[in-house]
């Protein structure tokens, strides 16, 4: 016999003729299985709806509607689900739940687990699916009876399985997929942070064993899909520190969203008793990334040393590259540099190796940027030595020829400073020393014998454009002679090193074909304006002398 709600349920569904609960539960679930039916009888916006209001959710059996209902798109189909969950036994809807995490583990470690659980128009992909379950988990967790296991041993077998599904769903979403995915699993440990403790029963142990395991699976969303959050963290605070840099704002659209998410994870390791400093103390890539996206994301300069090889292992596998980057930008603050002591060898070195082909490399021209002014404030806070050393490395180094170029004006950035702060190797007779054979002098030592044409597109051109600035501004600005650079002996080979090749090649690259003046041929007119500007700088030196 029907109660007086259900059976007004079953009118309002077409199902008048079931004669008690049982009866209505299966015709429900026969009514769901037939919503993607051209002739279905009732839509499931409708089911949704009556179910909802006639309080038919204790009817829905969660083994059978739930792989009914999670792969579709219709948003009614989640509605129905969330009743599930918040009504349906909580045992059984956990059962539902594992049953959906095996079948799609199943699926994504099968042979053609790249090609599964992407969705269409009808169905949801799997990391969409996976967020769903992980919010009837949400629903259901805080209704769950432990019995005669404790809450440790009831939530590890659920924890284990659910981060294996997001290790594996969370590689492949996309960046909405991957902030709903870490958004639910933080909901899900706050709620379960709260079932915890009422299920441990004031057991100090069982608590922290309870907990543990939910950082576990924090810690593991937050990593599977850091590549999602897409903040622009680093480009935000990149813009704050050089302002004159930015000509018009590269942050990405939407980067709300992904501090939304992360929001949500502060907030669930807050429940936790995690601090968003945390990284200070025990470096990873979870705790990284909270601190980065936390209020007290300042790191110093002398907190460098705890997090350095989290930083560095960040860097070289590209994951969390925005929070790594963030958090050097906030420890190596350009607008403080001059202020600073020198960093340390256990800095220095490490971030020396993976700046430069950070700088030079990544398809991301936005982050390469951001490396280099990186690699530019950390060589300002070397000891001179070291800087010089590193610079020397960087100025002839084979594997990066973009790098060899864009050293040469970090030469020229470490000159002039030392210039305005003498004593410095680099304000001395020993930086044309180190550098002389390097900077001023053509690769090949005769250009001449290239064509214009694979001239222009080697990294060459860009080089001798940037030494010839760089010889034409220690002209100008080494007043004192700090450098010896304008003893006319110095003068002299370079001229015989540098200036006289590019002369010659010029000539001959004039009477070429390629060299005509046309609207592309920069090059050689940025070589034969840098000559007239170094001639007259010379012409005053000489002058000078003679007088």
């Amino acid at each position: 016999m029907l109660s007086s709600p259900h059976s007004q349920l079953a009118i309002a569904l077409n199902l008048s003729d079931v004669s008690n609960e049982e009866e209505l539960s299966v015709a429900i679930v026969a009514l769901l299985t037939s919503v993607r039916d051209d002739e279905t009888r009732v839509p499931l916006s409708k089911i949704a709806h009556e179910i909802a209001q006639g309080g038919g959710a204790s009817l829905l059996e969660p083994l059978d509607v739930l792989p009914i209902l999670l792969p579709l798109r219709d948003p009614a189909a989640k509605e129905v689900l969330a009743l599930m969950g918040e009504c349906s036994s909580a045992k059984e809807v956990v059962m539902a739940i594992q049953e959906a995490i095996e079948r799609m583990r199943a699926a994504y470690e099968g042979e053609d687990e790249d090609e599964v659980g992407r969705g269409d128009q009808w169905t949801l992909s799997y990391p969409s699916q996976l967020t769903i379950l992980v919010e009837l988990y949400s629903a259901c967790l805080p209704r769950l009876k432990p019995r005669r296991k404790t809450a440790s041993e009831t939530l590890r077998p659920l924890l284990l399985e659910l981060e294996s599904a997001i290790r594996l769903a969370g590689a492949r979403s996309s960046r909405e997929e991957g902030r709903a995915l870490i958004s639910a699993v933080s909901h899900l440990i706050y709620n379960s942070k709260a079932w915890a403790e009422s299920a441990a029963e004031g057991v100090a142990d069982e608590m922290t064993a309870c907990k543990d395991m939910l950082r576990s699976s924090l810690d593991c969303a937050v990593v599977a899909c850091e590549h999602c959050v897409n903040s622009s963290l680093a480009q935000r605070t990149f813009e704050s520190f050089f302002p004159r840099l930015t000509i018009r704002s590269a942050v990405t659209a939407g980067w709300e969203g992904g501090e939304e998410a992360i929001s949500d994870a502060i907030n669930a390791y807050t429940s936790l008793g995690v601090s968003s400093t945390a990284v200070l103390s025990t470096p990873s890539t979870a705790t990284m990334i909270i601190f980065a996206h936390s209020a007290a994301n300042t790191l110093r300069a002398s907190q460098l040393p705890k997090v350095m090889a989290i930083l560095v292992a960040s860097i070289k596998a590209g994951s969390a590259l925005d929070e790594a980057l963030t958090l050097l930008l906030h420890a190596l603050d350009p607008r403080q540099a001059a202020s600073r002591t020198y960093l340390s060898d256990e800095v220095i070195h490490p971030l020396f190796a993976v700046l430069p082909p950070l700088a030079s490399s990544h398809p991301d021209p936005l982050i390469r940027h951001q490396a280099f002014r990186l690699l530019s404030t950390l060589l300002s806070t070397c000891p001179p030595p070291i800087r010089l050393q590193l610079l020397s490395q960087l100025t002839v180094d084979p594997d990066f020829p973009q790098m060899r170029v864009a050293a040469v004006g970090l030469v020229k950035e470490a000159v002039l400073e030392a210039l305005a702060h003498p004593p410095n190797l680099f304000a001395s007779p020993r930086f044309f020393d180190v550098f002389g054979p390097i900077i001023f002098r053509p690769n090949p030592p005769d250009p001449q014998n290239l064509q214009l044409g694979e001239f222009k597109e080697s990294s060459e051109a860009a080089r001798m454009i940037e030494s010839l600035g760089t010889y034409y501004t220690i002209l100008q600005r080494d007043t004192a002679n700090l450098t010896h650079m304008r003893n006319l002996d110095a003068v002299k080979h370079v001229e015989t090193t540098l200036i006289t090749p590019l002369r010659l090649a010029i000539e001959r690259w004039a009477n070429s074909p390629d060299g005509r003046p046309n609207d592309d041929n920069y090059v050689v007119g940025s070589l034969q304006m840098s000559l007239e500007l170094i001639d007259s700088a010379i012409a005053t030196i000489k002058d000078k002398s003679r007088g």
